[in-house]
């Protein structure tokens, strides 16, 4: 449903409803994601093809920028086995290539970050600015509030490092800092108004350590095949230099920098969650999370360059690793597009199709998304108040939302539904599986008893 929510937010609006609907926070992000994606639009009609392109092209980059980034720090054939390693058996790969929504873009100026400041560690520049960092400092919260976090964190990794090495860092901070001041002035009033307007809830009543152990059992990718090969391998060959050590051209700068920046990145959720903790919120969603890819990514590369500066590795076993890595891509690429065919969207609500003069209410916001977008039926977005009504109708007036408590003058007055002689009503969640649908008590007993009161409409699934 995210993805009908980019496509409403950016399809078909001018420049003025794109900036109002991003400031209601129906998707509770800043504008940048969705300005790319309404550009697009401009260009081309947005698809469910045509959304995931970008997604596509962010990936490819950020996997050159962090190959770039960990070949220089421990060589060539730890930053593929690292990059291999992460992102193949990872099930975060699929899932932020399918989904339409900012986390590839999130994972790009995460890798973008970690290479301006690898090249900044290594770069004797006389210049006094960093346009390279500048940006990606902008972009990275820009994208993604959490994102602010990230960059923060590796500022403090880079402040750390050029500390102990007695390293000039004016040009890394000055550049840094001018890059969140750009991101305060233009996106900080948006997530003010956000705070406000929106009536998207992320508070959690009971935040445990379940989640924490969850978000971390999901993006830790355990590569029991690696661990065999260097296994095998250490028994194999004897402590010595090998073919592949010449590979490596690491300096202990840009080692120290990484794995820092890593440590801290990785420690991210923790801290998230003991503020959850402290204020009641959670935020324990692994996509809030992706840049931890990329420092989960150099930790085995890091791990790698330890071992064959000591122990040689077959060049066949690592063929075969190669291989099965992208097996298991393919298996997990697989699995989820399986899902998704299995429970398609656009059969979730296909009775419909032969009620199409008939209106459709619904107390839910993602079942009004997916009937204006994939059926003609009329919707009607039931809220509680007027303020919520409101809100909506800047989103999308596609909508219809009426309210329960408007005002006997109001745009939003519950009781236009009078009016309508039939009424389809779908109270909750989309039903996937139209058949156990179809069983379900409400529809059951709409089929047998003559409803016609208002109140018996909104008290079963589905009404006629």
């Amino acid at each position: 449903m995210d993805e009908l929510s980019t496509f409403i937010h950016c399809n078909d609006k001018t420049w003025k409803e794109l900036i109002e609907s991003t400031e209601v926070g129906v998707d509770w992000m800043p504008i940048s994601y969705f300005a790319m994606q309404w550009c697009l639009d401009q260009l081309i009609n947005l698809s469910q093809f045509s959304m995931r392109i970008p997604n596509l092209v962010f990936l490819m980059i950020s996997l050159v920028l962090i190959f770039k980034v960990l070949q220089k720090s421990f060589g060539s054939i730890p930053a593929v086995v690292g990059i291999f390693t992460v992102f193949t058996h990872s099930l975060h790969t699929p899932f932020i290539l399918l989904e339409a929504r900012p986390y590839a873009l999130y994972l790009l100026c995460g890798a973008w970050i970690l290479f301006a400041l690898v090249q900044n560690n290594n770069e004797d520049s006389l210049r006094k600015f960093s346009w390279n960092l500048f940006l990606a400092n902008f972009l990275c919260p820009s994208v993604f509030y959490i994102g602010g976090i990230y960059s923060g964190t590796a500022l403090a990794a880079f402040i750390v490092i050029s500390l102990i090495i007695n390293q000039n860092m004016k040009k890394v901070v000055l550049s840094s800092l001018a890059g969140w001041a750009l991101f305060s002035l233009i996106c900080i009033p948006t997530l003010l108004i956000q705070a406000q307007e929106t009536r998207t809830s992320i508070n959690s009543s009971s935040i445990n350590l379940q989640e924490l152990f969850t978000l971390y059992g999901t993006q830790v990718y355990f590569p029991l095949l690696l661990i065999i090969l260097m296994t095998v391998n250490f028994f194999i060959y004897p402590p010595k230099r090998t073919f592949l050590r010449h590979d490596s051209k690491s300096s202990p700068m840009n080692v120290g920098l990484i794995l820092s920046i890593s440590t801290m990145w990785l420690l991210t959720p923790l801290m998230m969650f003991i503020l959850g903790k402290l204020t009641g919120t959670s935020f324990m969603q692994a996509r809030y999370y992706t840049p931890n890819l990329i420092a989960m990514a150099a930790i085995v590369s890091f791990g790698v360059w330890l071992f064959i500066k000591y122990f040689d590795i077959n060049r066949l076993s690592l063929g075969v690793y190669f291989l099965f890595s992208i097996l298991m891509l393919s298996i997990n690429t697989r699995s989820l597009a399986n899902a998704y065919s299995i429970n398609s969207v656009r059969k979730a609500l296909s009775f419909l199709e032969e009620k199409q003069g008939i209106p459709v209410i619904t107390l839910n916001m993602h079942v009004a998304f997916h009937v204006i977008h994939y059926h003609s039926n009329k919707t009607y977005f039931v809220v509680g108040n007027e303020e919520h009504a409101s809100y909506m109708n800047k989103f999308s007036a596609k909508t219809n939302p009426l309210a329960i408590l408007a005002t006997k003058d109001s745009k939003f007055n519950f009781n236009k539904l009078i009016d309508e002689p039939r009424m389809i009503f779908i109270s909750g969640t989309i039903p996937f599986d139209v058949s156990n649908f179809a069983k379900s008590i409400g529809f059951k007993i709409q089929r047998k008893l003559q409803l016609n009161s208002r109140e018996a409409k909104f008290a079963y699934f589905l009404v006629e």
